[in-house]
């Protein structure tokens, strides 16, 4: 498996290319559904977006698929 490249998408959220960094997340989820990481930044997308329900949605999956993962905890509790 390639190595997923997180820092090309956060620099993509950090430069508000929001659209952009939505389709390459998707485009791994895609591949790797399992990938609890990816997840997480398409819900980080999303909020910034104001995309509350599916920021949710995204945040809970990653929860669903590592239950440790306290980055999606801490994000759920601030929406």
């Amino acid at each position: 498996m390639k190595k997923i490249n997180y820092k090309e998408i956060m620099a993509l959220i950090d430069n508000k290319q929001f659209y952009a960094a939505e389709d390459i997340l998707n485009e791994i989820i895609k591949k790797h559904p399992m990938e609890a990481k990816a997840h997480y930044f398409l819900g980080v997308v999303y909020s910034y977006r104001n995309e509350t329900e599916r920021s949710i949605k995204q945040y809970k999956k990653v929860i669903s698929l590592d239950p440790n993962y306290a980055d999606a905890y801490f994000s759920l509790g601030m929406i």
